[in-house]
Formats: structure tokens, sequence, C-alpha cells
């Protein structure tokens, strides 16, 4: 059994395998609590350090669970090391076969009004005794928005896939999340997308080595703006570790 969690710049973050946390999501979904779980990668734990805001997001989080390479090489330069990373479309295809097993009840929210359609429909084909029990797109206008809620909390899903990016799915979460007592929500980022086949994942070999936001960036030039965040987190990370050895001294 691996450590469960590691602590890294003041947030707990999950630490274990795969299996170990699909255990995990299962036991909260057994006892039907409220819970919000969310990824964080190194661009996200950055900012958060640094800007209330970000940080809160993270903290309003029932689990953090790590994305990609760059986090682990953080937790290992603080010898809080993670077992592996995992990407949401990975665990949210877990979570929703543990939720046909276990008979549990699913709702999407997020994406295009054509994608949602698209992604449900071709989770139907795939998984024909999934149970759904409602679903939404993600781009509806905030006069909608207490329906939606209502919605959700007369249906009472074991599990809501809210993917609508980050940092609108966590907000989204955080400002509904009373509404919703026996739901756990999960941050699913563009998992409906890859669902519906608007876009794909990076290559194989990159999503093993947890570099797939590479790719993404390459589509997206926009994106690049974050490797400015991955030269202050290795910067940061450094100045902890010389200023911390120099006051053991």
């Amino acid at each position: 059994m691996s450590r469960t969690y590691s602590h890294l710049f003041g947030f707990r973050i999950f630490a274990g395998s795969m299996d170990e946390l699909l255990a995990r999501i299962g036991e909260m979904a057994a006892q039907e609590m409220a819970a919000s779980i969310t990824f964080v990668t190194a661009n996200r734990l950055i900012k958060a350090h640094f800007f209330k805001k970000q940080a809160a997001l993270l903290n309003s989080a029932t689990l953090l669970i790590p994305q990609g390479r760059g986090i682990t090489w953080v937790a290992r330069r603080f010898a809080e090391p993670l077992t592996t990373f995992f990407s949401p479309a990975d665990v949210s295809m877990n979570v929703l076969r543990g939720a046909i097993e276990h008979k549990q009840t699913l709702f999407f929210l997020g994406s295009r009004p054509d994608t949602i359609l698209q992604a449900v429909t071709t989770l139907r084909k795939s998984f024909p005794e999934m149970r759904i029990v409602g679903s939404y797109h993600g781009h509806f206008k905030p006069e909608r928005g207490e329906d939606i809620v209502s919605a959700i909390r007369k249906s009472a899903p074991s599990f809501l896939f809210v993917g609508m990016g980050f940092p609108k799915q966590e907000n989204w979460i955080i400002q509904n999340q009373k509404a919703m007592p026996s739901t756990i929500a999960i941050s699913v980022g563009n998992t409906f997308d890859l669902c519906a086949g608007i876009t794909t994942r990076g290559p194989l070999w990159l999503r093993r080595r947890g570099l797939e936001g590479l790719s993404k960036a390459f589509r997206n030039p926009l994106r690049m703006g974050r490797f400015f965040w991955i030269i202050v987190l290795v910067f940061t990370v450094f100045w902890h570790k010389i200023f911390k050895k120099h006051r053991r001294k």
C-alpha cells in the first residue's frame, strides 16, 4: 500500500495508485456523501501558491488528484513522492465503469449543446447499462442556472461529471455543491469533447510520460503562456529548498 497523500505547498494531494483512487471514490459513493474531486497540475499548483483565489479552488475540493508529469517532479523535489499521475478522461471512464457495476447514477454537465448530446450518444452505445439521469450543456445562460441545479438535486445522481474547463467548472461546483447533498462532483475537463470525437488526446507515448499538455499547447498556441508558470514553479521549488536548507543550518 502506497502513502495515501502528499503535501505540496500546503495542499493535500492524493498519492496512491489508480486502484486505490477508485477504492476511495467508491467509499465516498457508498456513504452517499457530498464531495468534489478536481485535478491539480503543476501549473495550477504554482498559481494556487501565489494567488488566494486559485488556492481557494483547490482547498474547496474533497480530493485533489495529481495530473501530469510536472507535479510528480515537484513531489520528488520535496520528498513527497506520488505513486503516479492521472488524466481526467481515464479517471472518468473508470468511475463510469464502477458506477455501472454498482448500479449508480450519473449526470453530465458541460461542453457545447451538440457536443454533450454526441458524447451521451457515444457513451450509451459503449455502455448500454449506464444509468444516466440527466445531461445539460455548459453554455447555458445565467437564468437557466437554477433550473439545472434543481434538475440535478431532484435526480440526485451518485456522480456529476462537470466539464467546463478549469477554473469555471470548479467555481460552479463550489457555488452549487450545497444543493447536491449526496452527489460526488468530478471536474472532468475536456472529457465530453473526447467522448464526442470533437478533439483527440495526444500520442500514447506523450500520455504515458505525463506530457499530454505539450500536444495541447502545439494545437493551441495560446496555451504556450502556461510555460511561463512552469519556469516560475521550478524557480520557486529550488528557492524553497535552498531557503529551508539554509534555515536548518
